[in-house]
Formats: structure tokens, sequence, C-alpha cells
């Protein structure tokens, strides 16, 4: 029997070197149909998941109440959920869910955005080209300084934590333009029979306003006679806000609607037989004593009894926030106080002011000090 030849050493080695150029040739094409098939699928995902979205409101539209419903604004993505103008809801998608990512809709329309689906961040460009990389998407922070007041409103409708406490904005009025804040986003309790006054979403001026009626001072008087007699309701104060400042204010913020009307109850003097007054139609109010002191505070005593209405309203969450100050900035003068709608009850010519230091103190109504105008956009 005739033995059989094995490979020698040399054959061996030439085998070993063409399967290892095999898998030098072969091996990258394989990892890259690999990594472009889990790019595709990322980039299908992201599709599927902006598809289910227009699907998700066209079911929307049918719902009573939701005539109006249409994609505005950039919306922010965290596992899946959709949060903006009127939505914070889980979208039902097949495929892979994004775990981030931000989409912006001009007047219903797609406009751009990125999603993180998986290890990958598919954008989706301005000019309607997609680009899928290893990464994640940035998510832009909400900016109640750039979002219009309706997209405010509609986000803070949803979400009520969508922008921070103190956040701010800028306001035109007359061309000049003040900055106002966020001082306060919760509801009162229900079955509350309190003042609206700091219930619900609550802009604040910082910037007290200027009088471009009054020899363009930046204070009015509460009341030209030196009386709290009617207390907020009869005060020059509250028909000036009303009228004059409301109808000043920006076309957007005038919208029907936009700016509710509140219900403020307000404190009275010392007249005899006078008690708490009630207004219901405020656009435009003044803060009370206790809307910024808070009636649990450490402030003077008396000036708490001075406030007849302690029970009747609450501190916002701007001024019970740690930190949080009370100081004005009257940009436009000398001005160093500015008003509350607080009558003081001890006698029949005062209410209450705050000095620039934060400090509360009470004067005459027929004097000039500053106008920090308040308003809320939501119950």
């Amino acid at each position: 029997m005739k033995n059989k030849k094995g490979f020698t050493l040399i054959e061996l080695l030439a085998i070993i070197v063409i399967l290892a150029i095999i898998a030098v040739i072969t091996v990258p094409i394989i990892l890259n149909i690999i990594e472009n098939s889990r790019r595709g699928a990322a980039t299908d995902s992201a599709y599927g998941y902006k598809d289910s979205i227009n699907k998700f409101y066209v079911s929307k539209l049918s719902e009573t109440g939701n005539d109006n419903l249409k994609l505005e604004g950039t919306y922010t993505i965290t596992d899946g959920v959709l949060n903006g103008t009127g939505i914070n809801e889980k979208i039902p998608v097949s495929g892979t869910e994004p775990t981030s990512g931000s989409l912006t809709y001009e007047k219903g329309v797609f406009k751009s955005g990125c999603l993180t689906i998986g290890e990958y961040a598919v954008t989706f460009n301005n000019d309607g080209t997609t680009s899928t990389e290893k990464g994640e998407c940035e998510i832009p922070v909400p900016s109640f300084a750039d979002d219009s007041w309706a997209e405010i409103k509609a986000n803070l409708a949803t979400n009520r934590k969508f922008y921070e406490i103190g956040s701010q904005k800028e306001v035109e009025i007359d061309g000049i333009s003040y900055t106002v804040r966020l001082s306060n986003t919760s509801s009162c309790e229900e079955g509350w029979t309190g003042s609206e006054t700091a219930c619900g979403v609550v802009i604040e001026f910082i910037d007290t306003i200027i009088d471009t009626g009054n020899n363009n001072t930046d204070g009015h008087v509460m009341n030209s006679s030196k009386t709290n007699e009617g207390g907020w309701p009869a005060s020059e104060m509250r028909s000036y806000l009303n009228t004059t400042i409301f109808n000043k204010l920006p076309d957007e913020l005038k919208v029907d609607g936009m700016i509710l009307n509140t219900k403020s109850i307000s404190g009275h003097g010392s007249q005899s037989g006078t008690t708490n007054y009630t207004s219901t139609n405020d656009k435009l109010y003044l803060l009370s004593y206790v809307e910024v002191f808070g009636k649990n505070s450490s402030s003077d005593s008396v000036k708490l009894q001075s406030d007849t209405v302690t029970d009747g309203t609450r501190q916002l969450e701007y001024y019970g926030t740690t930190g949080s100050t009370r100081d004005k900035t009257t940009t436009f003068g000398t001005i160093n106080r500015w008003w509350l709608r607080t009558a003081i009850s001890r006698n029949d010519y005062e209410f209450y002011d705050i000095f620039n230091n934060g400090s509360s103190g009470g004067n005459n109504a027929n004097l000039t000090y500053g106008v920090a105008p308040v308003f809320r956009i939501l119950d």
C-alpha cells in the first residue's frame, strides 16, 4: 500500500497566507455590511417614529375640541415620549423608539430634527437629506425667552415644569423692552375660593414700567387723592393697568384667551364697615403683601396683620424659593419703590409698597411709585 503524501510546511504556510489575505479583504466588507445594516435600521426607525407622529396627530384631530391642533415649534423626545406644544405623550411606533432627540415643525410642516436610535444619531437636515452617525442627538433647552406666548401657554398647559420658575422674557410697550419672569406655575387646590392672583401660571414684570403719558416717569399714583377707600378695585391704578397699559401690550398677549380674567381679592383700609374687596375681571393686577412675603414668613407681624387677606391668597412660587429677590429694576428713572395692591387696614390713606432692597413699607396713595404689572395665562 502506497503512503499518502501530506502538505509540506511551505504549502501550509502558503494556505495560511492566502486565508489571511482573504480575511483581510472580506472581514471589513462583512463588518461594513453589518454597520450599514444597523445604520439603515436606525434610519428606518427614525422615519417610522416621525411618520407615527403624523398618524398620532391625525387621530387626535378626530377627537372633540382638537379642531385647531397642529404641530408647531420644537418638540423634545425622551424615551419615546414627545413633549412640546399641545402634547406630552408616548407615541406608539413599530421598530426601535428613540431614546432622545428633538423635531421642529412650522405650521404643521416638518422642518428638521434629530433622533437618537440605539447607538446612532439620525439627523433630518433642512435640505431634506438625512445623516446617520454614531452618537447622541443634542437636545435643545426649552427657551422661555425665545418661544412665542402661544408656545409658552401650550407647553405649560401640557407640562407645568416645561420652563423653570424665574425664567425671563422681553415684552415691548411703547417701543421700550421690559423684562418679565415666570413667577408661578402650580394651580391652587381644588375647591379654592380665594384670590386667583397667585394660582396657575403667573407672569410678573421685573422692570417697573414707564408712564409715557405722565412726563415719562417710571411711576404712578395709586389714587390721586390720598385715600385707600374702596381698596384695589376702586383705585385709579387698577383702571390704569387694565385700560392704558393693557391696550399697549403686544398683540400676541391681547389675543382672546391669552391673558385670563382674574379674580383679585384685596384688603381694605380702616373705613367703617369695610370688608375685603373682590374684582373678577382683572387682566393686569398688582401683587399683595402675602403673595410676595408669605403669611408664615419672618416679616413684620404688624404688616401681616394689616393685610386682611392673609388666608385668601398665597405666596408665589418664585418668592417662596430660597434666594429669590423682592427688588425691581427701575431702569427708566430714580424711583426706588414699587406698589402692592394691599390697602393698609390701620388707616384710610396708605397702600403697601416694596423698596428696591426688598423690604416693605407703606405710604400715601397719592405718591408716585413704580408699577410692576402681573398677569396670568393659565389657571
